[in-house]
């Protein structure tokens, strides 16, 4: 899987992985943007709760990226 991250610091997350761009916003909700029409704009009430969406949706490499994002481990 590839990604990559744009600019992640300490609660900031904005990446691009496999068609995805995700962000957390300046009220900390995360924003995803999906590569096809029914995964546009998804808006989550915080980071754990898109990454556990992911997870749950069979993405869990993506959820393991955006939690690495989310704790300021991506290279």
């Amino acid at each position: 899987m590839q990604y990559q991250k744009i600019n992640s610091s300490g609660s900031k997350i904005c990446l691009d992985c496999n068609g995805w761009h995700i962000w957390t916003n300046t009220q900390g909700r995360l924003i995803a943007n999906g590569p096809d029409e029914s995964n546009r704009l998804l808006d989550f009430a915080s980071p754990d709760e898109g990454i556990t969406w992911f997870y749950m949706t069979g993405r869990k490499e993506l959820a393991r990226i955006i939690n690495a994002a989310k704790h300021g481990r991506l290279a």
